[in-house]
């Protein structure tokens, strides 16, 4: 159906007085349309990608002045642990904590998911965004988990765009190269029995957060001893900073697998020496006994 179809129907729902049975008709009115189940995910997938960019992004910022408009179409879900396991589908037909209330609004201002120049300061809705490897922007909803599960199932049964406006978005940069770079020399150390350690700092500044790498070290996992390859080094410009040290960390990255074998070859020589020395002691002292 189109948005003017939908938006009609539900309005003629708006004089139901009593407030139980206005959401069970808007629920009904709405389930009639559904589709197959397999075409919603659950938000497993926008939960395990939140918890993913909360420990690996690279810079987050928003500006709360600034509301932005939302489109469906390219929003996973929301990032509530009372729902990961819940489709949009399934937090409607189980009618999820705040859902009845959302049942009631649609009948109320169904425009409100149609980009209408609505303003909602008291119930505030925000989004995580980020980039994926596809180069395609998606989106997380942090704030409005309920209204964000009924924007997807309405994209589901409508021809027509649906999003929302005055949504504070935060976005985030995620530094896939360095991201890749840390898995894949991370693989290749564990042959040698090393792991790479890393410890991050949290930074703001004015208008953004930032997630930094502050020290880069190889862990020798039997041994149990550090060595340093990065510690950050830092400058007036923060942004200058970041630039110049994820640089500095993909330059160590891209030699350390090359640099292992031949740590590894050092340390074998120095052990045996050190053994042979030992030896060579042991042998004199006996000599001396006698």
């Amino acid at each position: 159906m189109n948005k003017e179809e939908l938006i009609a129907t539900l309005k003629t729902f708006k004089d139901i007085s009593d407030y139980t049975e206005q959401s069970k008709v808007v629920k009904s009115y709405l389930l009639t349309h559904f589709v197959d189940k397999k075409a919603f995910k659950t938000n497993e997938e926008a939960s395990r990608k939140s918890e993913f960019i909360e420990s690996h992004y690279r810079k987050m910022y928003w500006n709360s002045e600034k509301k932005e408009t939302i489109n469906f179409k390219n929003v996973l879900g929301g990032d509530h642990c009372d729902y990961v396991k819940q489709s949009p589908v399934q937090m409607i037909i189980n009618e999820a904590k705040r859902m009845k209330r959302i049942f009631a609004y649609l009948a109320s201002n169904p425009e409100y998911f149609f980009n209408a120049p609505v303003i909602r300061q008291d119930d505030p809705i925000s989004y995580m965004s980020f980039i994926d490897r596809d180069g395609i922007e998606k989106f997380i909803a942090t704030q409005g988990n309920h209204r964000t599960a009924m924007g997807i199932y309405l994209q589901s049964i409508c021809y027509d765009e649906v999003k929302i406006n005055n949504v504070e978005i935060i976005k985030v940069n995620i530094n896939y190269e360095l991201l890749d770079l840390i898995e894949e020399t991370n693989s290749k150390l564990s042959f040698y029995g090393y792991e790479l350690y890393i410890d991050k700092c949290f930074m703001h500044i004015v208008g953004a957060n930032y997630n930094l790498i502050k020290r880069l070290s190889l862990h020798n996992i039997e041994k149990g001893y550090f060595s340093d390859l990065f510690l950050y080094y830092d400058k007036d410009d923060l942004e200058t900073s970041i630039l110049e040290n994820d640089k500095r960390i993909i330059s160590y990255l891209n030699n350390a697998a090359d640099f292992i074998p031949k740590m590894e070859k050092v340390y074998i020589e120095i052990r045996q020496l050190v053994n042979h020395t030992t030896n060579l002691f042991k042998n004199f002292l006996a000599m001396n006994q006698k």
